[in-house]
């Protein structure tokens, strides 16, 4: 039977997914750090202003995030629906000696909190990490959230982007792939092909964790990523304003007089094309930014997600040569296209999109074993992530408020 919500699917897991499972407060001020270098210096958001705030979160699973505004002093709200991770939570807040920043922690889905119509205008600061994206209709939580906010609240989302997404839908077809191939259940099919890629990179939670979190969740598909363009326009048809997102959304070459306002839809316009421009940029998670938009490019990195994302459900050996044709176009408009990009990040595009098209190669043979030897042993694959994940932080203006600048 289909879930119904990415809860649904957490509250069946045998571990809770995104569990730091932090042993002392060492481990609380290393993440701290990240995170204020997140807010501070990638979202232009001074962990000041969480001083005293009251500030609401959904669906934090085990609270790794919320301790982080709770010790830059907010005042935290809390709903989570699954229950299995609210004794987590609260030993945290305990340990840590955080339990007067936690008010209330409760277990509603977010459909339930919406239409429970409580908390008008009660919260300087809403946040929603790590699975906004999968629920619908999204009118519902952008209603929510104008609603539940004060007048120049802001609220934070984490969400994952349909192009930046690529690299993900691409594990999850090498994935499905090799278990069609060999038999292996999933978690041996997974240390097999990206174990050496995991043991590359630093994080806080286990292999197992991710395998569940990515390669198995049925959420992490192209129909429940966002495209920005159409997030910020949305946000803006519920009255919020973009305030800041990483990777940044905003024109940051635009000039114009500072006592000059810029009204919201020029803003918008300026947000749109920037987006447009960087499709590349969050596919690779590195710059490639096109001099103008182009439609046809849009159009050809469009059906690449597209035949990507069919292929984890049915490996079908003439889409799958469709695939391998609009990658090596994509491997050309790389090497070719001028674009905003330093030489060696182009190197390192070009690399990983070879690597790429011959895994798919070997998957389209049949050849698992090459594949899984490639896999664990490519420096362009082991290095490659994208950008799937992305911050956007909206501004709810008052209702008497002049356009923003």
């Amino acid at each position: 039977m289909p879930l119904k919500s990415l809860y649904n699917y957490y509250e069946h897991a045998e571990t809770l997914p995104t569990h730091g499972d932090f042993k002392d407060r060492a481990d609380l001020i290393d993440y701290e750090e990240h995170r204020k270098d997140l807010f501070l210096h990638k979202l232009s958001l001074h962990p000041r202003f969480f001083k005293d705030a009251e500030l609401f979160e959904i669906g934090p699973d085990t609270g790794e995030k919320t301790m982080v505004y709770a010790l830059w002093g907010a005042n935290c709200h809390v709903v989570e629906p699954n229950r299995r991770a609210h004794p987590v939570l609260q030993d945290y807040f305990k340990r840590f000696e955080l339990d007067s920043r936690l008010k209330s922690l409760d277990a509603l889905d977010l459909k339930q909190y919406a239409s429970s119509g409580k908390d008008t205008g009660r919260y300087d600061v809403a946040v929603a990490e790590g699975f906004i994206y999968t629920v619908r209709p999204a009118r519902m939580w952008m209603e929510m959230f104008a609603r539940i906010l004060k007048d120049d609240g802001l609220l934070i989302l984490f969400h994952c982007d349909k192009y930046g997404g690529f690299i993900e839908l691409f594990y999850k077809l090498i994935h499905q792939r090799i278990m069609g191939l060999t038999g292996m259940d999933s978690l041996a099919a997974a240390e097999a092909v990206f174990q050496s890629k995991w043991d590359s990179i630093p994080h806080t939670r286990s292999f197992k964790a991710w395998v569940f979190d990515v390669l198995e969740d049925p959420f992490v598909r192209y129909a429940y990523f966002y495209d920005p363009v159409w997030l910020c326009r949305a946000m803006n048809t519920h009255g919020f304003r973009l305030y800041s997102a990483w990777p940044t959304y905003d024109d940051k070459s635009h000039v114009c007089w500072f006592k000059r306002p810029i009204p919201p839809e020029e803003m918008l316009a300026h947000q749109v094309d920037t987006i447009r421009r960087n499709r590349l940029s969050h596919m690779f998670g590195r710059k490639h930014t096109m001099v103008h938009q182009d439609k046809d490019v849009e159009r050809r990195l469009k059906r690449l997600l597209l035949v990507s994302d069919s292929l984890i459900d049915t490996f079908d050996t003439e889409r799958a040569e469709e695939c391998l044709e609009l990658m090596r176009w994509l491997k050309q408009l790389l090497e070719n296209r001028e674009m905003d990009a330093a030489p060696a990040d182009t190197e390192r595009a070009v690399s990983a999109m070879g690597s790429l098209i011959r895994i798919l190669e070997f998957l389209q043979a049949g050849q698992a074993s090459e594949a899984i030897a490639f896999c664990s042993e490519n420096k362009a694959f082991i290095e490659t992530w994208g950008m799937p994940s992305h911050f956007a932080i909206f501004h709810k203006p008052g209702a008497n408020a002049a356009c923003q600048s």
